[in-house]
């Protein structure tokens, strides 16, 4: 895959989860990409961005540090 599509991907997937979950909003995550990790809620504190030029990020309460928004790690409405 091309950086240029990997980038538009996350900007892509970073525009779905501001306006699926503004700040102040409830994610249902996992923090470790195994289909066995259990799902948890964490209240978004910051909205999401795309850091390091490729990587869809966003901060919630309760995790240090910014955290993955691929659908790997959120629980995304079918």
């Amino acid at each position: 895959m091309k950086k240029g599509s990997k980038e538009a991907k996350a900007i892509s997937l970073v525009e779905k989860f501001n306006k699926l979950y503004p700040v102040g909003s409830t994610v249902t995550l996992r923090k470790i990409a195994i289909s066995s990790s259990p799902y948890l809620e964490y209240t978004v504190r910051h909205e999401a961005f795309v850091a390091n030029g490729l990587d869809p990020v966003a901060f919630f309460d309760g995790i240090s540090g910014y955290f993955s928004i691929e659908p790997d790690f959120v629980k995304y409405p079918s």
